[in-house]
């Protein structure tokens, strides 16, 4: 530790002296002095930041007495013609001083328990200049706590780095008192098991008088976690003896279930899970669909329609059984898939019976047709008469597991049939008889059929009249 003055000679061979052509005037580079690293303390004394002598410069705030952090100011005399060699400017240097709290050992305590006499006794603390005892004096038989405070805790510290009061507890024996006589309460007959150890937390009194944990009694717990008999012993200290034990009951608990909840199905034909799983903070979900056969699958089905799904917990060692419960569960019928029939285009009259439309496609089931919505049949409807046809079709699944396909209709045409551009034969001009046959016309022409000729109007043929 360092309070003292250093007093050094000044030479100013010691400093560097630069000359520094400016503005046509020379200014001269001081060399800054050195830092003071010495570590400070508190002593109640003033102590000085020790900072080397000079001409050219200034020291001020270098002298301080209380604990703290300062700054020493450090100023050239002359800034027109002097500036610092390390900084190369005129500034003022600032160097941190700071003095430490005086470190105060802890007092030891030997004996802490002594034995009632009617006397005062005094629980012996080392004296020291830096701390004061409060509170280490007692007469009566009890339990006692002596406080131990710095001074000056703004310039005091502990050798732990706290500045905090401490407490010493003390005991002053007198006659024991046994701790079979007190009244117990705040201990249930049974508690229920959570995976922790359970610790009651007994009332205790005798003669109106709570006594306090540590200070009167101590407790010892065991067999304390796991489902069974558990016991607490209750231990006399300072002026009360002896123990006393109590028996409680760990309970298995009943265990925390979040219900499964119902998917949204639709059948697809496949087997499909109907919940998503329930969660149980103890114990095995088992599930049913009769409520007689348990298993820890989840339960399946493939066919549309509502399903009863039971669920129970199986305990344990720890938790107690949950009786079943349940939830209901539907697959959706499906919606058949349909490839809607078409009309057959261009169906012309002629006479006979024609077919009107051609077949739809269904994935399930058949397509039943129909003219007057009333009687449907498999067979695809026909028709003979010019004019339009309304067919109705609806899907016949027969399966359970579809809905029922509602009626639709389309519409189809039987029309007239065309008549045909021609162009009449021409006569063949200036034939001249020669006892030869002639063929009588050019031939015509027609958009569709066959032309064909007579010279009777009763015998038609293909070949050209001669």
């Amino acid at each position: 530790m360092k309070n003292r003055k250093l007093f050094i000679p000044i030479f100013f061979s010691l400093f560097i002296l630069l000359l520094v052509s400016c503005g046509g005037n020379k200014k001269r580079a001081i060399l800054e002095p050195e830092t003071d690293d010495t570590i400070y303390y508190y002593t109640g004394s003033e102590i000085t930041y020790e900072v080397l002598n000079s001409d050219f410069y200034m020291v001020s705030n270098n002298k301080q007495t209380n604990a703290g952090s300062y700054e020493v100011i450090i100023s050239l005399k002359d800034k027109t013609n002097y500036y610092w060699q390390s900084t190369l400017n005129s500034d003022d240097l600032i160097y941190n001083f700071v003095i430490n709290k005086k470190i105060v050992e802890k007092p030891i305590i030997t004996t802490t328990t002594f034995d009632y006499t009617g006397d005062e006794i005094t629980l012996e603390i080392p004296e020291s200049n830096f701390y004061t005892v409060y509170n280490n004096k007692a007469t009566e038989a009890g339990s006692y706590e002596a406080i131990v405070a710095l001074k000056d805790k703004s310039n005091f510290i502990w050798n732990d780095n706290t500045t905090n009061d401490l407490t010493y507890n003390f005991i002053i024996e007198g006659e024991k008192i046994d701790i079979n006589s007190a009244d117990i309460t705040n201990i249930d007959e049974s508690y229920l098991y959570t995976g922790s150890e359970i610790k009651p937390n007994p009332l205790i009194k005798i003669n109106d008088n709570t006594l306090t944990i540590n200070q009167d009694y101590q407790l010892n717990y065991e067999n304390n976690i796991n489902v069974g008999l558990a016991t607490i012993t209750i231990k006399g200290i300072g002026k009360y003896c002896g123990t006393k034990t109590i028996n409680y009951n760990i309970l298995k608990a009943i265990p925390i279930v979040v219900a499964p909840r119902a998917k949204t199905l639709i059948y697809n034909g496949e087997e499909q899970i109907l919940i998503d799983e329930a969660t149980t903070s103890g114990g095995t979900l088992e599930y049913s669909l009769d409520n007689l056969n348990y298993s820890t699958d989840l339960p399946k089905a493939s066919n549309a329609g509502t399903y009863t799904v039971y669920y129970k917990v199986v305990g344990n060692e720890y938790y107690q059984d949950v009786l079943e419960n349940s939830i209901e569960v539907t697959i959706e019928k499906a919606t058949p898939t349909v490839t809607p029939p078409t009309p057959i285009e261009n169906i012309l009259y002629d006479g006979n019976e024609h077919v009107l439309i051609n077949a739809g496609i269904t994935n399930v089931g058949v397509i039943k047709y129909s003219l007057d919505g009333i009687n449907y049949s498999i067979d695809l409807p026909k028709g003979t008469d010019i004019g339009e046809y309304i067919i109705y079709y609806l899907v016949e699944s027969n399966n359970s597991n579809y809905n029922d396909f509602e009626v639709q209709s389309i519409i189809a045409k039987i029309t007239n049939k065309l008549l045909p551009i021609v162009t009449p034969p021409t006569a063949i001009e200036n034939l001249v008889y020669d006892g030869e046959e002639h063929v009588l016309i050019n031939a015509g022409t027609t958009s569709g059929g066959t032309l064909e000729y007579s010279l009777d109007n009763l015998n038609y043929s293909t070949d050209l009249p001669k």
